[in-house]
């Protein structure tokens, strides 16, 4: 979940980025999709989660018969009102586990059981299971199937496109930028993010880095993701909006030299 958070922030920050605010007006496919992946992510990641937390004796007992459809009614109606519902349960199969899933949790256990020198080998392949359950059970078929949005993905890699494109990276501050190369991971240049395992290569050298500053940099790491955590309920930053209006103008003008 730690590095879920530096994920989400990720998104957060792709949101305000004036690449994706200056071309959301005219084509939303981006933004929509980034919102509904983080969403739902968020929606199965954090049961599994709370649950185990809150009832570790009866989780190996009950984690197989997750089921949204299975839910009681008040729960059933509050979905209903979720943005993007209708198209997302169903193909994230309403939060049936996964074998990533519950091969993750049984690591759980295997780690409280471990000596200490043991225990981050078992920490690393517990994050590996969780990344493959995100990425491939979730975000795969969620948004990255999707023909627009993964058309729009593949434009940014465009040569007419990429120099506008927001650099691909995952920074392990609260900051959505840092010059720190310890302290974030850039996707390679041959990465495509909507095939899944050239998108899996980047994410497991990025989960070994932030596994290697969570083992060498605790107090730092913590202190970052606890500046996160009180961001809860606090207004979004204003936009300016004449950067995103010039940014706008800028690539209107640049695609109509191209198509001359």
């Amino acid at each position: 979940m730690a590095l879920g958070a530096f994920a989400s922030k990720t998104v957060a920050c792709t949101f305000d980025a004036w690449q994706v605010r200056g071309m959301t007006p005219f084509d939303s496919t981006v933004w929509d999709g980034l919102g509904k992946g983080n969403f739902w992510l968020f929606c199965d990641i954090s049961g599994w989660h709370w649950y185990h937390n809150m009832h570790r004796m009866t989780f190996d007992q009950c984690a197989p018969s997750r089921d949204a459809k299975k839910y009681v009614g008040p729960v059933k109606e509050q979905i209903k009102n979720l943005p993007w519902q209708s198209e997302a349960l169903p193909v994230i199969k309403n939060f049936s586990p996964s074998k990533y899933v519950l091969s993750a949790f049984k690591k759980v256990a295997e780690y409280e059981r471990a000596m200490p020198r043991e225990r981050p080998r078992i920490q690393l392949a517990h994050l590996i299971d969780i990344a493959n359950h995100e990425q491939g059970v979730i975000l795969q078929p969620l948004i990255y199937k999707n023909q627009s949005f993964s058309n729009r993905i593949k434009l940014q890699r465009a040569w007419y496109a990429n120099w506008a494109s927001p650099t691909v990276e995952l920074i392990f501050t609260h900051l959505c930028s840092s010059n720190e190369a310890s302290l974030k991971s850039v996707a390679p240049d041959e990465t495509e993010l909507e095939n899944l395992a050239s998108r899996m290569s980047w994410i497991l050298l990025a989960a070994e880095k932030f596994h290697q500053l969570m083992l060498n940099k605790r107090s730092f790491m913590e202190a970052e993701l606890k500046i996160m955590a009180d961001w809860k309920d606090l207004p979004d930053t204003p936009t300016n909006m004449e950067i995103i209006k010039n940014k706008s103008r800028e690539l209107g003008r640049f695609a109509k030299d191209l198509i001359k």
